[in-house]
């Protein structure tokens, strides 16, 4: 898994992107929502934070095996804000994907079922870093 990114200053959105962001939002706010349309979003949509919250509030409504994807699609840099923002986010990942975060970013793993649990899986697969 690649680093998490350096955040940097981003630029004003033009009418049109804030057009499509209010349209993307109201879309979100729905019960219909597609989390394909996530997916096939610009990069601007997909880090504003008011979407991003909204569909971790979404994400119920989808199977549990599908939402680790859908997590994984949210830029990593943001995803890493939120895991520590929303630690119970973290227990829906698999353990391979909370050791990668874990190695970013120790301090995620906030809850001591999910340090153990991913102590656990490290020593299983020798990873001692």
């Amino acid at each position: 898994m690649e680093k998490a990114l350096i955040k940097t200053k981003e630029k004003e959105l033009n009418i049109f992107q804030k057009i499509r962001l209010k349209i993307f939002e109201k879309s979100m706010n729905k019960s219909n929502f597609d989390f394909q349309k996530y997916k096939d979003a610009p990069i601007y949509i997909k880090r504003d934070d008011s979407i991003i919250n909204a569909l971790i509030r979404n994400i119920s409504v989808i199977n549990a095996t599908e939402r680790e994807k859908f997590y994984l699609e949210i830029p990593q840099d943001i995803l890493i804000e939120k895991l520590k923002e929303y630690d119970w986010i973290l227990d829906e990942l698999s353990i391979e994907t909370q050791m990668d975060f874990a190695r970013i970013e120790p301090s995620i793993a906030q809850g001591i079922g999910s340090q153990i649990n991913i102590l656990r899986k490290a020593l299983e697969v020798k990873q001692y870093d």
